[in-house]
């Protein structure tokens, strides 16, 4: 005869997808550290949930954590999207936010009478995907970040590129490097297709390739009717020739990783799915310390900013020095290297209990 369960007093609830291998899965591997602390360990998949299967849990308390409803996402958002759409738009957003409040409902009801936390709240989740959101909150918490323009008028942004600036369009509820137009006088980048006197975009995450669209005035005025955040590029600081940002790794207010990406000075983007590569360490030991110091404790005040236990924050140098914030995410793919994440996670975690 089997014997019984042994009654657990706290639970931790994953979920996500089985398609997340470099995050979901790999967080799956520390069950056995959480059940040799005594604490449950329970995953389960979205669509697991969705169809409200959620597991009995006999806890008094659970904590939740979140990875990315990647199957939802790729399945019902991006490759069934509405002719006629682009990639990254406010019905992308729309879709997304009522997926997870559906989530949370479903949560809610099954656990109704337990003490629930969150690494990262079904709030907090939503607000990253809205670049524009992002950017705002982060501000008002003293953290610079681009400047952004609020104008749509194609007259306002042919007047910019005149006076010199440099722009970037991009998709306000977008990822990954998809979905941008970089802009300034006499040469103008989109990794849009643009055909037919319509924007179209691109399947997957990756080969999003860039093409020189450079005074395509029917182009820009059907790309400022789309939801858009309009910044000012920023005039990087550069390394061997190299532009490049750093991803910092955010865990409950510490940073405990780092990333390096780097694109040469006359690409677009730095990310590694359209292209950028990953550099050592070491790569940034040219700049001073006071800056990357800066950098740092910037990450973490716009983490804070956003509630996220758990975070990603981009950040790029100006040839000045001065770091500027220009991405967050909440849901950070694992890096792909020897470093343990899910071991750095699993340790803050159990630091919290």
């Amino acid at each position: 005869m089997n014997k019984p369960e042994p009654f657990r007093k706290k639970t931790i609830l994953v979920i996500g997808d089985h398609s997340d291998r470099k995050s979901f899965l790999k967080f799956k591997r520390k069950r056995n550290v959480f059940i040799n602390k005594n604490i449950d360990f329970r995953t389960v998949r979205y669509n697991t949930v969705i169809n409200g299967n959620l597991p009995d849990i006999k806890s008094n308390k659970i904590m939740i954590l979140l990875f990315f409803p990647l199957d939802y996402w790729d399945n019902e958002i991006e490759k069934r999207f509405v002719k006629g759409r682009v990639y990254g738009d406010r019905k992308c957003i729309e879709m997304f936010h009522d997926y997870l409040d559906r989530i949370r409902e479903t949560i809610r009801k099954k656990y109704r009478g337990k003490e629930m936390s969150y690494v990262n709240s079904f709030a907090a989740v939503k607000i990253d995907r809205d670049k524009e959101l992002t950017k705002k909150v982060i501000k008002k918490s003293g953290v610079p970040v681009p400047r952004s323009y609020s104008t749509r008028k194609y007259n306002d942004i042919i007047g910019l590129l005149n006076k010199g600036k440099k722009l970037y369009l991009k998709v306000n509820f977008g990822a990954n490097g998809k979905g941008i137009t970089r802009l300034e006088k006499g040469k103008w980048l989109t990794n849009f297709i643009y055909r037919g006197g319509s924007i179209v975009s691109r399947k997957g995450d990756y080969g999003w390739r860039f093409k020189d669209i450079t005074g395509n005035s029917g182009f820009l005025r059907k790309l400022l009717g789309k939801d858009l955040v309009i910044e000012e590029a920023i005039s990087p600081y550069m390394i061997d020739g190299k532009k490049f940002d750093i991803r910092y790794y955010v865990i409950y207010g510490k940073v405990k990783h780092v990333i390096i990406r780097s694109a040469a000075a006359g690409r677009v983007v730095t990310n590694i799915t359209q292209g950028g590569a990953k550099e050592k360490t070491g790569f940034i030991k040219t700049i001073p310390a006071m800056y990357v110091n800066r950098a740092e404790k910037y990450a973490v005040r716009a983490a804070k900013a956003l509630n996220l236990n758990l975070a990603g924050i981009d950040v790029m140098f100006s040839k000045n020095g001065i770091p500027r914030v220009i991405e967050a995410q909440s849901f950070p793919e694992f890096p792909e290297s020897k470093y343990n994440m899910s071991g750095k996670i699993t340790r803050e975690i159990l630091k919290k209990w």
